[in-house]
């Protein structure tokens, strides 16, 4: 007879075979003594336990008095699934586990007619409680089948959740629980439904997933992983619905309501998004070369939806991704509504709103409106923000803003008419929608739209059929501003409400297109300003060979492209490959340039082009 320890109500004594149930093997099962007082609530937990061989399983049998009669259930555990059974339906917890003969706790919790199956404190399914033929209490079966030395807790009056986040260690940046995210599974612990279109053989299955989804390639990475004991990997390109995957989530959205939605996400050569069906907007899943970066913004479906969706469809790579720790959260549309909430996950200002409540309240992404004339202000001292924000803005084509990006961008949509459609919250191409120009003392240099757009004041410039549209602009959490000792360099305010620079500085006026040196005058949020500590400062800095407008061309196939003319040439950014034709005045083909997706430069001869039937000016 082997011995074992277990805890009954807090009090550990040495475990016996005591009256081995009917038909079992005294040899390879066990009664636990004093167990046979199981009420209508226990817990029963075994630690660690791992199975000895891929042939065997394990078995634990609960069951209580009731009525006379006998209610209990039975977990069975085998290598590669975790089944559950009544003695009349049969059920499977969990499928094709990668780590079935790894340690694991396993934990049976009875509170109602159903029993949850628990594995690392992570619930993956139940089964119903029904009469069975076996005697009250706790019952080890095939004993063999497992290490000697486990422990059995047991709680025969209490029924108690174990908290799966005790096994995250990496979840200090999500938002706290009064939040209410809406993600049952936020850790990627209970696998996959396998229920989608070619999804069957994903690994793993639970019966308590809420990750399904079309395509093969997804999977529970037990290696990777940002917190806890896995991510979700999807590998290659998806090609509805045989190849790669889209790892989906369904769940109810309101139409209009705008929803704060955050990943940590990890990538070799995959670029995608996250997106909710009838929501033009998406989060754009860039490239992070093998680093974890967290990717967050705001959906808000224009009709009511029920999906989730996380793929590369829209993309053209073989990448490989891993996301961990989602989160979504239900956000407001108005100050207006907060009530009695101290902790808000998301809330867009109006232009002349003043936010400046009774109480200090936190916010996680904070949304500002500038029309133009004003902007969204808080009081700083009542209102902390805590991660991310947006700036609302109308813009005019062509016009040049000086904008601070107080966070690294994660995104720009807009709403209005443009290209020959009415938009909302469509996602918009950088370098093809609209370009962005840094200032490298002394002088201003366009951005690379293929890299991440850093934190750090910007001249952005929109496509020039964008007249009167609403752009909004999302930025990740505050960073704060680098050092420089050079005499001239970009700065901002990232107060959220107006702010002075202590000493004089340059302010860009959008009618001169130039920054004028003042003081004293009072910046709105996230406008960008030229600081100096310079002796005898120059009274204007203009702008550099920079283009008076970007033209919204077509290329020879239709694909969208922009054309912004350079000192020595052309920039031209493309919404996919193609190709341009660019003549002279004369009519007579100057060259063919063939676009790859993305941004182009050509050289070109001073001079007039024709480009896209669009004249351009190359000085």
């Amino acid at each position: 007879m082997k011995l074992r320890t277990y805890s009954l109500l807090g009090t550990f004594v040495a475990l016996m075979s005591v009256g081995m149930p009917a038909g079992a093997q005294e040899s390879d099962s066990l009664f636990i003594d004093k167990t046979e007082s199981l009420g209508s609530k226990y817990t029963v937990t075994l630690k660690p336990v791992k199975l000895t061989s891929e042939t065997k399983e394990f078995k634990v049998t609960t069951s209580r008095l009731y009525n006379e009669k006998y209610m209990g259930v039975q977990m069975i555990v085998r290598p590669t699934s975790i089944l559950a059974t009544n003695f009349k339906d049969t059920v499977t917890i969990a499928n094709r586990l990668d780590d079935g003969m790894s340690i694991h706790e396993y934990t049976i919790v009875r509170s109602s007619m159903s029993v949850q199956i628990y594995r690392d404190k992570v619930l993956l399914g139940k089964v119903q409680e029904r009469l069975i033929p076996q005697g009250k209490g706790i019952t080890l079966y095939n004993l063999s089948a497992i290490n000697d030395n486990y422990n059995v807790i047991i709680d025969t009056l209490n029924a108690t959740i174990p908290n799966e986040v005790l096994n995250e260690e990496n979840i200090g940046n999500m938002l706290p629980s009064s939040c209410k995210n809406m993600i049952d599974d936020p850790y990627c612990n209970k696998g996959f439904t396998c229920s989608g279109l070619n999804a069957e053989n994903r690994t793993f299955y639970s019966q308590n997933a809420i990750y399904t989804g079309w395509g093969p390639n997804a999977h529970i990475d037990l290696n990777e992983k940002y917190s806890g004991s896995g991510s979700i990997r999807i590998q290659d390109q998806a090609v509805y619905a045989d190849k790669g995957a889209s790892v989906d989530i369904e769940m109810s959205f309101a139409a209009g309501t705008p929803y704060y939605v955050r990943a940590m996400v990890k990538s070799n050569g995959y670029e995608g998004k996250i997106g909710i069906s009838n929501c033009s907007n998406y989060i754009h899943i860039t490239d992070t070369k093998g680093e974890w970066q967290q990717v967050e913004g705001i959906l808000t479906p224009a009709s009511a939806s029920t999906l989730l969706y996380i793929n590369n469809e829209d993309f053209n790579n073989n990448g490989t991704l891993w996301i961990d720790n989602i989160e979504v959260y239900e956000g407001l549309k108005s100050a207006t509504s907060i009530g009695v909430r101290t902790e808000i996950p998301y809330v867009m200002l109006d232009a002349n709103y003043t936010w400046n409540p009774t109480k200090e309240l936190n916010v996680y992404m904070l949304g500002f409106t500038d029309n133009g004339t004003t902007c969204s202000q808080i009081n700083p001292e009542k209102v902390h923000m805590m991660g991310g924000s947006r700036l609302k803005k109308k813009i005019k084509g062509s016009q040049l803003y000086a904008i601070y990006f107080p966070g690294d961008l994660q995104g720009m949509c807009v709403t209005g008419y443009f290209d020959g459609f009415n938009h909302t919250e469509e996602a918009l191409l950088p370098g093809v929608d609209y370009i962005l120009q840094e200032y490298a003392y002394p002088r201003f240099n366009y951005v690379d739209t293929d890299q991440p757009i850093k934190a750090g004041g910007y001249l952005v410039q929109f496509v020039d059929n964008m007249d009167g549209c609403d752009i909004t602009m999302t930025f990740n959490k505050n960073l704060l501003q680098g050092e420089t000792e050079l005499p001239y360099y970009m700065s901002g305010n990232t107060s959220g409400t107006t702010f002075a620079p202590a000493n004089r500085f340059y302010r860009f006026n959008e009618s001169t297109q130039c920054f004028h040196l003042t003081s004293s005058e009072a910046l709105k949020p996230f406008e960008a300003y030229i600081a100096t500590d310079a002796t005898i400062p120059v009274q204007k800095i203009v702008p550099n060979g920079i283009s008076t407008g970007i033209k919204r061309l077509y290329a020879n196939n239709g694909t969208r492209i922009s054309v912004c003319p350079t000192e020595n040439g052309v920039i031209i950014y493309a919404s996919d490959n193609s190709s341009i034709d660019i003549y002279t005045t004369n009519g007579r083909l100057y060259k063919k340039v063939m676009l790859k997706k993305g941004q182009n430069t050509t050289t070109l001869p001073k001079g007039i082009y024709l480009i896209g039937q669009q004249k351009v000016v190359v000085k």
